[in-house]
């Protein structure tokens, strides 16, 4: 499996949001946009909180990995690997494509994951900064010429990463509205939703965020969420 670590940055929205959706960077973004495309999963690499997945919602916060010392970079690595672990069931063959900055990658972080028998790229490594945004740009614009976005795009091969699942049940549907239960979506991907999920309206917002890029390009968005009910109703785009 193709894994996408995305260094965050400094600039956040004000409010909580899905962590895909917090970071409001030009270099976020371009980071965002090309793991999106190239990767199985991604994850986002935060000073704070360590591993986030990117639909976990996050409170705004103050923190830089620069900020850190060497012994703490150090144990930050070792809980991002440890979290890793847990989250794939192993890194022995997985291969990591890494967007983040040497603070984040150069105190154990590849290191322990080539140890653990994975293999890593860092696709801009040594680049200066206009000299990634540049690189993202590039890479943006040839992903999407090569990878258009079509309503059928979530079958099959395309439908990728955990949700997956939910966008092809979604694109094999005709319904103009259809309520699902939270445990209804469980058993579809096969797993349980995140905490977030049941917790904060924002997860289900039809934004850039991970999981709702499977139901938009089903051909669906949400309607309305009953976080108290545990229920969620899409309907169809245009509908």
């Amino acid at each position: 499996m193709r894994i996408g670590l995305v260094g965050c940055v400094k600039t956040k929205l004000a409010e909580p949001a899905p962590a895909a959706e917090l970071y409001v960077s030009d270099l976020f973004r371009g980071r965002r946009r090309v793991v999106e495309t190239t990767c199985d999963r991604w994850f986002i690499l935060s000073a704070m909180h360590g591993l986030v997945a990117p639909e976990t919602v996050l409170d705004p916060y103050d923190a830089a990995m620069s900020e850190l010392g060497r012994v703490r970079r150090r144990w930050w690595s070792v809980g991002v690997i440890q979290s890793l672990e847990q989250e794939l069931g192993g890194l022995d063959g997985h291969f990591f494509e890494i967007h983040a900055g040497a603070d984040y990658v150069d105190f154990g972080l590849q290191r322990g994951l080539e140890r653990a028998g994975a293999r890593v790229e860092r696709p801009v490594e040594g680049l200066s900064l206009g000299e990634q945004l540049a690189w993202y740009q590039r890479g943006s614009r040839r992903l999407a010429a090569s990878t258009p976005v079509r309503a059928d795009a979530v079958s099959g091969s395309r439908a990728r990463g955990r949700y997956g699942p939910l966008a092809d049940y979604l694109a094999s549907r005709s319904d103009r509205s259809l309520t699902l239960r939270f445990g209804d979506i469980e058993q579809i991907i096969s797993g349980a939703l995140p905490r977030s999920a049941h917790d904060h309206r924002p997860w289900w917002a039809n934004s850039g965020n991970t999981q709702a890029q499977g139901w938009l390009r089903a051909g669906y968005e949400v309607d309305t969420v009953d976080l108290r009910g545990e229920w969620v109703r899409f309907r169809k785009v245009g509908a």
